[in-house]
């Protein structure tokens, strides 16, 4: 995998300083968290030159050293890794259309902020922030059902060791014209034991978590971890879908008989 410096980098984030986003009223979400995870992808570029790449600008790199590769088909099979080509490849549609006139540009619901590779491991990060003193409903980290397909194609494929998901945590203040991060902490997916993942079923199926609260005593291996999310993610499906039930189907039936 990727030989990259979590210590470092977060220590190096600390006190770093960003322009504070031209909005009015609260700054959160995406205003607050895009000028920091472009801070980080221009940190691990200086490190890792060559190797990382915003999610839309390595596909473009990748259809454009392969113009050849012209049809839907053909550009999904520039890519072996299974898993890391359903998380980071377009619609098809747009796959199909695309051309080095017309490339790819940044799309909010990219999973990867930053994708660091060497053409046989793939570190996907993402990074969460939050406002410092402020209380705020866990952010969220990716589509539950997202995670669950990931999953299956990992192990139909037996694609174990070639990605890592990460999640850069930077806590943040507003100073002015900038801002400050106060905290910055790192935690990888795969180390968190599946059961500790919220799943919000009524909020697009999110799984909502504090990043900075992230357990990370899981070692059995991603293997391991893929089985054991699907068993988390069907309970907690069953369970939602019987409350649905109850909710929305039952109480209406005897009007139907």
């Amino acid at each position: 995998m990727m030989n990259i410096d979590y210590v470092a980098l977060v220590a190096g984030l600390v006190g770093a300083r960003v322009p504070r986003p031209n909005t009015t009223g609260t700054i959160s979400g995406h205003a607050a968290g895009e000028p920091f995870d472009r801070h980080v992808y221009e940190a691990l570029k200086e490190k890792h030159p060559g190797q990382t790449f915003r999610q839309f600008e390595f596909l473009n790199a990748l259809y454009s050293r392969n113009s050849g590769a012209v049809t839907y088909a053909q550009r999904h099979a520039l890519l072996d890794a299974r898993a890391v080509l359903f998380l980071l490849s377009r619609g098809k549609e747009s796959t199909r259309s695309w051309a080095e006139t017309v490339p790819f540009e940044e799309k909010q619901d990219d999973t990867a902020d930053v994708l660091l590779t060497d053409d046989q491991s793939y570190e996907i990060i993402d990074v969460k922030t939050r406002a410092m003193h402020k209380k705020a409903q866990p952010p969220n980290i990716i589509s539950g059902y997202k995670l669950a397909q990931m999953c299956a194609i990992m192990l139909d494929n037996e694609e174990y060791d070639n990605l890592v998901i990460t999640y850069v945590g930077i806590d943040w203040e507003a100073q002015g014209t900038e801002l400050v991060c106060g905290r910055a902490y790192f935690k990888h997916l795969f180390r968190t034991p599946p059961a500790r993942l919220y799943i919000n079923w009524t909020a697009g199926y999110q799984v909502q978590v504090d990043v900075a609260a992230l357990d990370q005593s899981y070692s059995a291996g991603v293997a391991a971890w893929a089985t054991d999310y699907l068993r988390h993610y069907v309970a907690s499906a069953r369970i939602w879908l019987g409350k649905a039930e109850a909710k929305h189907i039952a109480p209406f039936l005897k009007y139907l008989a």
